[in-house]
């Protein structure tokens, strides 16, 4: 098995599980993980158009919604911290899942990480009246631009990808 810059695949497939586990499990894995005393790995690296992320990144939709009850917020930011802290640079969301809430658990917990971190999020469902739609008009866009701005508390999008086709 070859190695990169120092660090088996064992070693990174072992950290990203740990992570994995911690995101979907929630409060009481990160408790466990931080006893067992995790420590900083180096995650490969990929590039995507301009920009360089994690080989693996973290989908953060089960931390607010769509798997089960939100989970508690002051552990998911923790998570996301402790994810950039092992070198987790590539977070995806979307306005759909909460709706909004995910986007804004990560604004609030990564606003300090601006430029260490890419994120990820989508566009093309809203829920005017309650009643969730497809929409990738060009107003529809533009709403979701704004509001995503705004809950990821960012002047810009890295990465902006549409959730589905209308």
């Amino acid at each position: 098995m070859q190695k990169d810059k120092g660090h088996s695949r064992r070693k990174f497939l072992k950290t990203s599980a740990a992570l994995a586990t911690m995101a979907f499990l929630g409060a009481q894995t990160f408790a466990n993980a931080k006893e067992a005393k995790m420590t900083k790995t180096a995650i490969p690296q990929r590039k995507i158009g301009d920009f360089k992320v994690s080989a693996i990144g973290l989908g953060c939709m089960g931390m607010s919604a769509n798997h089960g009850p939100a989970r508690d917020k002051k552990e998911m930011i923790k998570l996301l911290h402790k994810a950039v802290d092992l070198g987790y640079t590539f977070f995806d969301t979307a306005e759909v899942y909460g709706p909004h809430t995910n986007e804004e658990l990560l604004g609030e917990a990564l606003k300090g990480y601006k430029d260490k971190i890419i994120i990820n999020t989508k566009f093309g469902f809203y829920y005017p009246f309650g009643k969730q739609q497809l929409d990738s008009g060009r107003k529809s866009i533009m709403r979701a631009v704004d509001g995503s701005l705004k809950r990821l508390k960012r002047d810009c999008i890295d990465l902006y990808t549409q959730h589905r086709v209308d």
